[in-house]
């Protein structure tokens, strides 16, 4: 993960503070792991940890976007965005129950 940005989610309006990037976007539009020493960067996706959906950072209002058609099917092909969410299912649902 690399270092903090500060994001409003454009799915659920959460401010989120502490939101990381999760993965870097390479020059084929591809994500690999993002480098823990840099800040996210335009193109980087990250996982809301309120809602569980992905942004995408960008230059919007809020800093973040909702990926478009192309970034959610290359999302939905990496195995580390698939471990991500699945972990973020996994923690929310044991937060709703209260463990």
């Amino acid at each position: 993960m690399s270092m903090f940005r500060d994001i409003i989610c454009p799915f659920c309006g959460t401010h989120n503070e502490i939101t990381e990037g999760a993965l870097d976007v390479d020059e084929h539009g591809n994500f690999d792991m993002a480098d823990p020493d840099m800040e996210p960067q335009r193109g980087d996706p990250t996982l809301c940890g309120t809602c569980g959906e992905w942004c995408i950072f960008d230059l919007v209002p809020g800093g973040a976007r909702k990926p478009n058609g192309a970034e959610y099917f290359v999302l939905g092909l990496n195995p580390a965005t698939k471990l991500m969410r699945e972990a973020w299912v996994r923690y929310n649902a044991e937060r709703e129950a209260g463990d």
